[in-house]
């Protein structure tokens, strides 16, 4: 006895094992590559996410954020990733920030980044003359003006009721005061010719007078 075997004529097969429909399964299981952003379009970008970064900074009253944070979120938020060093194109992202909050009459959201030291750096003082058309004579006093406004403008969760204050950042204002204190203590004071005792602010001696 021949034993039957059933083949499979072209009629027979189902729709996932003809090329068509393979074909169809793999178009739809390949993901379209995103566009590689470059040029005038990835500064738009960096700038665009670099706001959107700094909007949640506002929104925490006194917060601060660094350079070096700032750049890895816009890196991580637009996808580009690049070898060129930080302090090469953060400047033109925090410009463009800034010519975005006086387009919008906003406070400098740019304000609001700090370098390691907690000072807005040089790059903050050429922005605000960039945007505004005046040099700030201190420009982290000028920054932490703006940024008090960023809290009240953006309504910072935890801001006091009575509005709050102008602040440095912390590790700024700390070394500011270190200053003062190493300043006072080797400021130079006058003494008594006669007695050698120190001089009172008139500079006449209140024991040989």
């Amino acid at each position: 006895m021949v034993e039957s075997s059933t083949v499979n004529t072209e009629d027979d097969r189902t729709d996932e094992e003809t090329p068509e429909a393979a074909s169809v399964l793999e178009d739809e299981e390949t993901p379209e590559e995103a566009p590689v952003l470059e040029g005038e379009e990835l500064r738009v970008a960096r700038a665009e996410a670099a706001r959107e970064v700094l909007l949640g900074t506002a929104g925490r009253y006194h917060d601060v954020i660094t350079y070096q944070a700032l750049g890895a979120a816009v890196v991580e938020r637009t996808g580009v990733h690049t070898k060129q060093l930080l302090q090469y194109w953060i400047s033109d992202v925090l410009l463009r920030v800034a010519r975005e909050c006086a387009a919008r009459d906003e406070p400098n959201l740019a304000s609001l980044c700090v370098n390691n030291t907690g000072s807005v750096g040089e790059g903050y003082r050429a922005a605000v003359l960039a945007v505004t058309g005046e040099e700030p004579a201190d420009a982290d006093d000028h920054a932490a003006t703006q940024r008090l406004a960023c809290h009240r403008h953006f309504e910072a969760t935890n801001l006091p009721e009575s509005g709050g204050q102008a602040a440095l950042a912390p590790k700024l204002a700390a070394s500011r005061s270190r200053a003062r204190k190493n300043a006072w203590e080797a400021r130079e004071i006058p003494l008594c010719p006669d007695c050698n005792l120190a001089l009172p602010a008139n500079g006449v001696c209140d024991e040989c007078d």
